[in-house]
């Protein structure tokens, strides 16, 4: 019997899939809780927050950024997404790429999906409640905004996860995604406070 890989397979962007759809799905029952973005951008961080909780158990404190920087694409990608990211420092900010994180997104059809708001910064979210698109023309200016949204929607748990693991190591940071370039992501990280 064939198992499904975690990190690359098909397991992993049916689940980043469902969870998208949970979160638009379950919006309007519960607005309290905010936006899909909101949600996925939480759940993120909580995950991101026990997956280094689980494997620094061992380990020491890092002394400075580029340890810190090493273990997240390094042993913390790996962990989490069963491969390395790449990093690059850009100024005052950090990046890391993913070369295929998102290659579930390069063939999904352009299709009506509720909409949240469209940056794709999870650092400063508004709490509006989404609206449902109606009908969509693949290829019209509407089509672009709804794959733009679901690009948001995608992103959203991925940046919480950068979040979360961050903030357990102490760093406080604001992370945006760039997803322009499909299946690759950029995700740019703003410390706050090292």
């Amino acid at each position: 019997m064939a198992t499904a890989k975690w990190g690359n397979g098909s397991v992993f962007e049916y689940l980043c899939t469902e969870m998208v759809a949970y979160a638009v799905r379950t919006a309007g029952a519960h607005p309290e809780v905010g936006s899909p973005v909101q949600r996925l951008d939480a759940m993120g961080f909580s995950v991101g927050e026990k997956i280094v909780e689980r494997i620094t158990r061992e380990k020491s404190r890092f002394h400075n950024n580029a340890e810190l920087l090493k273990f997240i694409t390094k042993e913390f990608w790996t962990a989490t997404f069963r491969k390395e990211a790449e990093f690059s420092p850009s100024g005052a900010h950090w990046v890391i790429t993913d070369s295929s994180l998102l290659k579930h997104m390069s063939f999904m059809p352009d299709a009506p999906v509720a909409t949240p708001p469209v940056a794709l910064s999870t650092s400063t979210l508004p709490s509006s409640t989404p609206t449902t698109s109606s009908a969509i023309t693949p290829g019209s200016p509407s089509s672009a905004n709804t794959r733009t949204s679901m690009l948001t929607l995608h992103t959203a748990f991925f940046c919480g996860v950068i979040k979360g693991a961050l903030s357990n190591l102490g760093v406080m940071c604001s992370v945006a995604a760039d997803a322009t370039s499909l299946p690759t992501c950029k995700f740019t990280i703003k410390t706050h406070s090292l």
